[in-house]
This record gives C-alpha cells, sequence and structure tokens, in this order.
C-alpha cells in the first residue's frame, strides 16, 4: 500500500510541476516571501479592508498567484514555530522548535526517524549554496531585528533561536550582501568592523544615506529591535517592505550569475499572538505591497521564480463567532471592517504616544477616539488605561507597576472588544497554510506541499537536486572528523564571550573562534567561504573538511 501512494505522489508531483525533478536549472534568481505566522482567515480579512476601508483593489497582489497549499510542522510536533518550520524551506529538513537551520536530535515523539549521528549539525540551505555554489549574491529583507528565526534560518544556523550573539555573528561573516531590517542593537562593533573589511557599508537609522546608497553591499538596520509596525511608521525615518524590497532587487540584480532573496513580513505574526487585528491585517497588507514589487521584477527580468507562503499559522483567527456576536452570520459588511476603518495606531503606537505626549486623565477620551473612531469609552476601560502598570501619570507604586497590564495589552483589549474577529489561542496553530508562486515558463509550484517538497522545488530549479546535502557534508564536519588523530581543544573566553577551537599537529598550528570564517593557520589570516559553527548544544565546532589539507 505505502508503494502505491508513493509512485501516486510521484505521479501528482509531475503533474502539478511540484519539484520532482521537473526543474531543468534555467531558473537564475529565486524571490522567497514569508508572511510569518499567517493564516488564510488574514488574507480573508486584508481584502475587505483594503477594499472596503481603503477603497483598494478587492483583490490582493498575491491574489492571481495563489495555486495551494503547503503543510508545515515540526520534526517531532504537528504545530511548529518560525524556526523549524521555514529553516525546511531551505534546507529540506524537518527540524524542532528553536531549532535554527540545524538537524534535530531525536525524541520519543519524532514524526519521521531521524540519524542520531547527526543531531546538532549545521544544515546548508538554498541562499548558501547559490552564493558558495553558483557564486550569487544574497539579499534578507524582514521588519524583525536580523538574527530572528526567519532570516536566521536562511543564511544562519542554531541549537536556540535565542541565542541571538551567535546568529548575529554568523549572519555577518556568511557572505550576505544585502541585509535591511531592524537590530541595530544585535551587531557589535566587531560585526561592523568585519563588513566594512568585505566592502558592506552599514548604515543605521539614515533613511537618507539608505536611499542614497549606490554600491553592491550594504547592510541598512533600523530600530534597535524591529522595526513599528506599518501604520505607526513614520516614512520619514523608516522605509516601507515594499521599498526596502525594491531596493534590494535593484542592489541584487547588478549580479550577473543572479541572486536570492528573502523576504519576510514578519510582524503578521506577532499581531496574531495579541489578537491585534487592525496590526495583522496592515501588516499583511504591506507585505502584500512587496509582493507586488517582486512580482513586478520577475515578470520584466523573465528569470527569476518568485514563491510565497507562511511558515505557520498563529492566533486561530476566525471571522465572527459566538463569541463576538450571536448574529454574526448576519452582520453587514460594515460590522466587519467599521470597527477598524478609523484606526490609526496599533495597540502598541497607542501606548507609546500616550505616554511620549503625555496624554493627562482627562484627556484620555478624546485620545482614544482621535486614534481609534472609539467615542464610547466606558469608565472602567478609562481606569483600566489610567492603571496601566507603563502609564506615565499614574500614581501606582514602582513595586505594583510591574504587576499590572501593560497600556498596549489594554488598548488591545479595547479595540478587540469592538470587532467581530475571534481568536483560539494566543500560539501558533498547525493548519495547512497558503502558496502562490510565480515562474517565467508556467512551472509553478502547485496542490499540497509540504516543507521539503518546497526545498525540492527550488533545487530542482536552480539546477541543485542532491547538493544541499553534498554541502553540508564538505562545509559543515564536525571538528573531531575533520581533525581526527591531532590535537584539539575548545577554548572558551568568558570575558569576551567567545569559543575558538585550537588545533596543532606537529609544527603546524590552526585558530578559529566560533560562529566566523576567519581562520588563522601558521600565524596566517584565512577568510573561509563558509562559516565555523560551534553549537553548544555538543560542544562540537562544524567547519569545511578541507580544512586538514590546510597543513602543509
Amino acid at each position: 500500500m505505502k508503494r502505491f501512494f508513493l509512485i501516486l505522489h510521484i505521479f501528482l508531483c509531475a503533474a502539478l510541476f511540484v519539484s520532482c525533478g521537473t526543474g531543468n536549472g534555467d531558473i537564475k534568481n529565486v524571490i522567497v516571501l514569508i508572511s510569518d505566522g499567517t493564516s488564510v482567515p488574514v488574507l480573508t480579512l486584508s481584502r475587505w479592508y483594503q477594499w472596503g476601508v481603503m477603497d483598494g483593489d478587492a483583490r490582493l497582489a498575491v491574489d492571481p498567484y495563489l495555486s495551494g497549499l503547503v503543510k508545515t510542522h515540526s520534526s517531532d510536533a504537528v504545530i511548529g514555530d518560525s524556526a523549524p518550520t521555514s529553516s525546511t524551506y531551505f534546507t529540506g529538513y524537518w527540524s524542532r522548535t528553536g531549532f535554527v537551520s540545524t538537524y534535530p536530535n531525536q525524541t520519543p515523539n519524532d514524526i519521521y526517524t531521524t540519524d542520531p549521528s547527526r543531531a546538532f549539525q549545521p544544515l546548508a540551505t538554498v541562499g548558501e549554496a547559490m552564493r558558495i555554489l553558483q557564486g550569487k549574491s544574497v539579499g534578507l529583507v524582514v521588519t524583525c531585528e536580523f538574527p530572528h528565526a526567519t532570516p536566521a534560518d536562511a543564511m544562519s544556523h542554531s541549537g536556540n533561536r535565542s541565542d541571538y550573539a551567535a546568529i548575529g555573528s554568523i549572519m555577518t561573516h556568511n557572505g550576505i550582501d544585502v541585509m535591511f531590517g531592524g537590530g541595530t542593537n544585535y551587531i557589535s562593533d566587531a560585526q561592523k568592523e568585519y563588513l566594512k573589511s568585505t566592502g558592506t557599508e552599514y548604515i543605521a537609522n539614515d533613511l537618507d544615506a539608505f536611499r542614497g546608497h549606490t554600491g553592491n553591499k550594504l547592510w541598512a538596520l533600523f530600530g534597535g529591535a524591529a522595526q513599528p509596525y506599518d501604520i505607526d511608521r513614520d516614512p520619514a525615518e523608516t522605509p516601507s517592505l515594499a521599498e526596502m524590497t525594491a531596493k534590494a532587487l535593484d542592489m541584487l540584480s547588478r549580479n550577473r550569475k543572479g541572486f536570492f532573496l528573502m523576504v519576510e513580513g514578519s510582524k503578521t505574526d506577532w499581531a496574531a499572538h495579541y489578537h491585534d487585528v487592525i496590526s495583522a491585517v496592515t501588516e499583511f497588507l504591506a507585505f502584500d505591497a512587496a509582493v507586488k514589487e517582486a512580482i513586478e521584477f520577475a515578470k520584466k527580468d523573465k528569470n527569476t521564480l518568485v514563491l510565497i507562503l507562511a511558515d505557520h499559522g498563529t492566533g486561530g483567527i476566525s471571522i465572527g463567532g459566538p463569541k463576538t456576536n450571536s448574529n454574526y452570520d448576519k452582520l453587514p459588511l460594515e460590522a466587519l471592517i467599521g470597527p477598524l476603518r478609523k484606526i490609526k495606531r496599533t495597540p502598541e503606537g497607542l501606548a507609546q504616544k500616550i505616554n511620549s505626549d503625555k496624554i493627562a486623565p482627562e484627556n484620555i477620551g478624546a485620545f482614544v477616539e482621535q486614534y481609534t473612531g472609539i467615542s464610547d469609552l466606558s469608565e472602567e476601560e478609562t481606569a483600566s488605561i489610567i492603571s496601566a502598570g507603563d502609564y506615565f501619570a499614574n500614581d501606582i507604586p514602582d513595586a505594583d507597576r510591574r504587576r499590572r497590564p501593560r497600556l498596549e495589552t489594554v488598548f488591545r483589549s479595547i479595540i478587540s472588544s469592538r470587532t467581530v474577529i475571534a481568536f483560539t489561542t494566543a500560539g501558533h496553530t498547525g493548519e495547512d497554510v497558503f502558496l502562490a508562486s510565480y515562474h517565467p515558463k508556467g512551472r509553478i509550484a502547485r496542490g499540497l506541499l509540504d516543507g521539503t517538497e518546497i526545498n525540492k522545488y527550488l533545487l530542482a530549479e536552480l539546477g541543485l537536486t542532491g547538493e544541499l546535502d553534498r554541502l553540508t557534508d564538505q562545509i559543515y564536519s564536525p571538528h573531531t572528523s575533520v581533525f581526527k588523530g591531532m590535537k584539539y581543544e575548545i577554548v572558551q573566553d568568558d570575558g569576551s564571550k567567545t569559543v575558538a577551537l585550537k588545533v596543532e599537529d606537529g609544527a603546524n598550528s590552526l585558530s578559529i573562534n566560533g560562529n566566523t570564517n576567519i581562520a588563522v593557520i601558521n600565524g596566517k589570516r584565512v577568510e573561509l567561504s563558509s562559516v565555523a559553527v560551534y553549537m553548544s548544544d555538543n560542544k562540537t565546532f562544524y567547519l569545511p573538511r578541507n580544512l586538514r589539507g590546510q597543513f602543509p
């Protein structure tokens, strides 16, 4: 029976142009756009909002290219977070919660059989393969901080998605030509110096410099952590996702060999976690504008493949429901979009502005009406704002403030109570997510695909089928294997928080800092074409096999 279904699957793959060897390697450029944490109801809500509130098109830019669904999950759980789900797209392997493009260790709940000898091994990504094997440029454009899970999945490796220091170091040393997003707090002076040494300009919070940049390599970060939600964004300070995408395409397309670009609409997921409808919708529409830029480029270029998808759902969003209104199935369109029509700031933006503008308690009602259109703020709701732990004008002792709800949480609750949108959870959800694709020769990805099939499709179209495993073995071999028979030790410096591998073989020596591509061999500085990744989980360095041959 299993053999029958395998044959049927192969037949369907061929019939539907999914990646079962159908590509011929004639694709030059790949653009992957990921809307983080985006379930299908977000698309539906965004269409209604764009049409009914913005007086725009009744269809999204992504709509003509919708072609199927994607099954996403972790190696040992039906519901995954961004780290393992999007890393499956880039590596072809299922992995565990919190793992960034890294082979999973075994658990009793594994859905698929795993190889325990490979646990914690970094897995080469599509972006790394395109850069190392094909000489293509690499770009990442996001609205979160740059070492966050999805951008890290594209060009970094870790067993812990929260280890921004290690992930950020890998990213700065891994040949990323274009990096636009947030996260000035997460890039060290040493990393900035390294970027400079490679001819890569670094720009922080300077929109004019960003727009005026004419070189081929640029890291431009706006904001200490994530960028603001789109409707809170000051267009004089922070570029939109669409503008960053257009800039990246202009720069990357100068490489005649081609490019890999990953664009993430990062904060739709965050909004859904917080049951923040207006932020979820407007963030997706900002993402959809970036989709339009990508599709227009691809149509003109005629050598570019575009994939648009989510990594998982979040929030369990329901349009209507008895919890919001007992007659929800008879409500007119205005009941859906009316509460969203006058909202000019997200709950996060409202929290920031009420404090920055020093809105006194007696003016809270007028403030809320001005920015949300809510004119019937109750006494209880007003009191909840005044008593919020971070409201500047309350007289709550500092020790008690931390136990009080924050303004952002209070504003979310007030706005949500006026909508007919329901949520089932504050976490991730396990449903299939949307897939859209554009192919210059019509070989689009369609049907129900899983994350590994997305990877196979990309590799086939790039002529890289089978190359990721070979590349992984070449550049991410354990140091115990590479330097077997030699004297080696791992040295940790608690002061600088660095870890180094030191190897000796007779008169020869090698030293390399973890999560960089800089080695010192017999006193000579050598830049590797890939990064030496240190995995603290198993205290192992993963680095190129050919390093052993560097000794005379």
